[in-house]
């Protein structure tokens, strides 16, 4: 089974360099989009939380009188707890409670651009800040993020379909519009 996985591991790689497709990671990983809340202060509720992809970001709580973070790399079942004992953790009702974030802004630009994705060349992709796939939107539990989409598209319009959205008692408005509208219309039709 190894030696099929490297031939089409090789057959891969071939067709990468004969089609002049990049070969470096960057062209592959997602990489963060920053917004610009950025704080040097020694506030311990604006922190770095475990695991974030960028030594940039950082969650902002400092409108939480009293709270300090308790997530650690070893155990990230709690993220905030006070000395009352209100603590924010993996047992929190968090569609119906959660910390005091902040507002997270960011600016997306799509543009008309080619991508070689999967050895071929495909010239009518639609490219969030130049890349695909889109960069990566950060946010710590209790943010608001707000995304403003300017469209340089030459031809289309556009709609987004967001990942890494719960989607609880709402599957009928998971997809990009044209899929709710007909599901739309399907429902009063009848």
């Amino acid at each position: 089974m190894k030696s099929l996985t490297d031939f089409w591991a090789g057959v891969t790689h071939f067709l990468n360099f004969i089609t002049f497709s990049s070969l470096s990671d960057d062209s592959i990983n997602q990489i963060p989009l920053l917004n610009n809340i950025h704080s040097t202060t020694d506030n311990p509720l604006i922190f770095r939380p475990p695991g974030a992809g960028s030594d940039h970001f950082k969650c902002d709580y400092s409108s939480m009188t009293g709270f300090r973070p308790c997530s650690t790399p070893e155990d990230r079942s709690c993220w905030l707890t006070d000395d009352a004992g209100t603590t924010f953790d993996i047992q929190t009702d968090y569609e119906n409670v959660w910390p005091q974030g902040v507002v997270r802004p960011y600016t997306l630009n799509i543009h008309d651009g080619w991508v070689n994705a999967d050895g071929i060349n495909f010239t009518d992709a639609k490219l969030f800040e130049g890349s695909y796939p889109g960069p990566w939107l950060q946010a710590c539990w209790g943010d608001t993020v707000e995304v403003t989409v300017n469209n340089y598209l030459d031809w289309n319009g556009t709609s987004i379909h967001w990942h890494g959205i719960r989607q609880w008692f709402t599957m009928h408005m998971d997809g990009v519009n044209g899929g709710y509208s007909r599901v739309t219309n399907a429902l009063f039709s009848r």
